[in-house]
């Protein structure tokens, strides 16, 4: 990924609160549903708060159209996309490890839930090598959720 001009790869630029409110119109069904189940939270709102709770956060673009924003707060890393998230796999998938790395250089330990139902994003955090727990009751649903982590 790239820090230029937008184009046919995939960009990677700070977020503003903007990116925000734009993705959560066109957020993918399972990271839609995961909010649902974890706090019930509109997606902007939901959006909104992660914004503003991370230390580091950033969006993804794929020429004019936002893919993903993903970010980090005390340790607590997190990541919300677009359909778009499969047309970047590859270029996303070869820079993940470095972004985890400097979380984790930061924090020395990340850990997060992801509902069961996010089966992209729960292969996802395998690849990375984060430990991926069996699911629980978890959020105001009492959906199940894993719990994953890493710890340097």
């Amino acid at each position: 990924m790239s820090n230029g001009v937008k184009g046919s790869n995939p960009v990677i630029r700070p977020t503003v609160r903007e990116d925000c409110i734009q993705l959560a119109k066109v957020l993918r069904k399972a990271d839609l549903q995961e909010i649902s189940h974890g706090s019930g939270l509109e997606p902007e709102q939901a959006l909104l708060y992660s914004f503003a709770v991370s230390e580091f956060c950033y969006t993804v673009w794929l020429e004019d159209e936002i893919v993903m924003i993903f970010g980090v707060g005390q340790g607590c890393p997190w990541m919300l996309a677009s359909d778009l998230l499969l047309q970047i796999k590859r270029e996303f998938v070869r820079e993940c490890r470095k972004i985890v790395q400097a979380m984790l250089d930061k924090y020395g330990h990340l850990e997060n839930h992801v509902w069961a139902g996010n089966k992209i994003h729960i292969y996802w955090l395998e690849w990375l090598g984060f430990k991926v727990e069996p699911p629980v009751p978890f959020g105001i649903n009492n959906e199940p959720f894993h719990r994953f982590y890493m710890t340097r």
